[in-house]
C-alpha cells in the first residue's frame, strides 16, 4: 500500500470508529481524498470492510432506528432513503449473519427478520 493510501485509510478508520457510514459514502470520501484514484479507493474500502469498520447492515439498522425514533420517519421513507444510499434489501445480508453466527440459526433468522422489519420489508407489517 502506498503512503498516501495508508494515510487515507487511517483517516477513514478514525471517522468510521466515531459513527456508522455506508460503503457508498466511504467510497465517495476515499475517491475525493485520493483525487479520483478508483483502484486505491476500492482497496481502502475493502480494507475497511475486512476490518469491520464499515458494514451496510450495521449502518442500515442504525439509520432506521434513528430516523424512526428521533425524527418519526415511516418505513417507506426510511426504505427510500436507504435505497438512495445503495442499500436495497437487507435479506442479502442474511448470509453474512449466518457466516458470523454459524450454529445459531435461530439468532440469524431473528436478526434478519428484525432488520427487515426496521426497514419496512417485514411481511407482518402489511395488512391482509
Amino acid at each position: 500500500m502506498e503512503e498516501n493510501v495508508k494515510k487515507v485509510l487511517s483517516r477513514l478508520q478514525g471517522q468510521c470508529s466515531k459513527r456508522e457510514y455506508c460503503s457508498k459514502d466511504i467510497l465517495a470520501k476515499a475517491l475525493k481524498l485520493l483525487e479520483g484514484d478508483e483502484d486505491a479507493a476500492r482497496e481502502v474500502l475493502d480494507s475497511l470492510i475486512a476490518d469491520k469498520y464499515v458494514s451496510d447492515l450495521r449502518y442500515a439498522s442504525a439509520f432506521a432506528r434513528e430516523k424512526a425514533s428521533i425524527q418519526g420517519w415511516g418505513k417507506v421513507k426510511i426504505a427510500y432513503m436507504l435505497s438512495a444510499k445503495g442499500i436495497q434489501d437487507v435479506s442479502t445480508y442474511k448470509n453474512e449473519l449466518a457466516e458470523k453466527y454459524s450454529g445459531h440459526d435461530k439468532f440469524v433468522d431473528e436478526a434478519a427478520d428484525g432488520a427487515q422489519f426496521s426497514l419496512g420489508y417485514d411481511k407482518r407489517s402489511v395488512m391482509p
